[in-house]
């Protein structure tokens, strides 16, 4: 349980703070008025809720806050979430922070409430529901997670198979078709006939089919060593863009069994330079990585990063992952680390300025990777060759060639998400 240990302050000197009214309880709750104060300024300035900054600042805790907005309300809080009903628009339940619980005989409760910082609380507190007995208070993160396992199985079903929707015919799903397969069964024969009639010819015919292929792999990489250095766009085009300007993030991060690396990852992004009401971390675990799930039970996390437990399910795979947290996201921006890197700090305001300064028909960025213990051993040192090669020359050559660049699996940023 978590209270507010400021003393409380006087209800008439609450009244004439002109305090946002999403947080002007806070100070009838105990929170300096004039810590308030100070975080509405800063929350117009950088165009977030007032809610968000108190909450995001660490000014108090999500569930110090909704505690004391239960308490404002005459409404019961609880820090677990009530068993919920299971199906409708999660995302839509998300957004606005009801959902209906399971009737009980005798039991009055039938609605869970979290409403999100922003708007969404701003028409709670509007339809003003003090005192009902009807409504339990809870945390947006505990609604999310009894969401989660309330729909447990269908959210694993649709994560693990988005392609159902009119889009089977861009998936892999499929297979290849009978034109494909059949193509594919004559050459097969074709070559192994030739090649048992005539064995050096058919390796001649081969290699002189595909010379010209590989060929101009190795002119291409030539004519991306000859192009120039991609500029700093930091030092040459001042790129700094206004904190109010800047939109909200969402960072997806799936690990597993990663616990080696799990306090460096925490650092790092916490080390992220971005306003920390416009962070959206989340942190993707398998519901059956239970020793990353007490390891990360036992840390301590800033309120912008929440660990999302992925529902069991098959294939247990980072885009299943993935595609949990894209269902979720809160970002007009979308970029994914692995659980291993230590990202640039500034690499969330490049990426949101490039955006902001192209059109739209700019939808993902890549971010330049490097690996930082090529001596730890031979394999570490090609792995680190390979990496500088692409993402020093090729990449930046194809991209000044106006043709299309290699995507790592890490550090990829994109928008139009929402």
């Amino acid at each position: 349980m978590e209270a507010l240990a400021w003393p409380r302050a006087d209800a008439t000197a609450v009244r004439m703070l002109g305090l946002p009214a999403e947080i002007a309880f806070l100070a009838d709750h105990g929170v300096p008025p004039a810590e308030l104060r100070e975080a509405a300024r800063l929350a117009e300035r950088i165009s977030v809720s007032p809610s968000r900054q108190v909450i995001a600042s660490g000014l108090v805790t999500e569930e110090q806050f909704y505690r004391a907005l239960a308490a404002e309300l005459d409404l019961r809080f609880q820090p677990r979430a009530p068993s919920l009903q299971p199906g409708g628009d999660i995302a839509a339940i998300l957004r606005e922070g009801v959902a209906a619980t399971h009737m009980r005989p005798g039991n009055p409760l039938r609605f869970a409430v979290a409403p999100p910082p922003g708007s969404a609380l701003r028409r709670f507190l509007a339809a003003k529901p003090f005192g009902r007995s009807d409504i339990v208070m809870l945390t947006p993160s505990a609604l999310a997670t009894e969401l989660r396992r309330s729909n447990a199985a269908v959210l694993a079903h649709r994560a693990a198979w988005t392609d159902e929707a009119g889009l089977r015919r861009f998936s892999a799903r499929t297979g290849s078709n009978w034109l494909q397969k059949c193509l594919a069964g004559l050459l097969v024969g074709v070559l192994s006939w030739f090649g048992t009639l005539s064995p050096l010819a058919t390796l001649t015919a081969l290699g002189l089919a595909l010379g010209p292929l590989f060929f101009g792999v190795v002119i291409l990489r030539f004519a991306a060593l000859a192009e120039k250095p991609v500029a700093d766009l930091w030092q040459d085009h001042r790129w700094q863009i206004d904190d109010s300007r800047l939109p909200v993030y969402t960072v997806a991060v799936p690990i597993f069994g990663e616990e080696a690396v799990l306090d460096q990852l925490i650092k790092a992004l916490a080390a992220l330079d971005y306003p920390a009401a416009k962070l959206d971390i989340r942190i993707l675990v398998e519901e059956i990585d239970w020793n990353l799930r007490r390891t990360l039970a036992a840390r301590t996390l800033p309120p912008f990063m929440n660990v999302v437990i992925v529902p069991r399910g098959a294939p247990q795979t980072k885009p299943r992952a993935l595609n949990v947290a894209l269902a979720e996201a809160r970002g007009e921006l979308f970029t994914i680390f692995d659980a291993e890197d230590v990202p640039d700090p500034r690499q969330l305001r490049l990426a949101a300025a490039r955006f902001l300064r192209s059109d739209a028909e700019l939808v993902c960025l890549q971010a330049h990777l490097v690996i930082d213990n090529p001596g730890d051993s031979w394999i570490s040192g090609c792995f680190a060759l390979e990496y500088a090669g692409l993402f020093d020359v090729l990449n930046p050559g194809l991209l000044a060639c106006g043709l299309p660049i290699m995507l790592g699996g890490t550090s990829n940023h994109f928008r139009g998400i929402r």
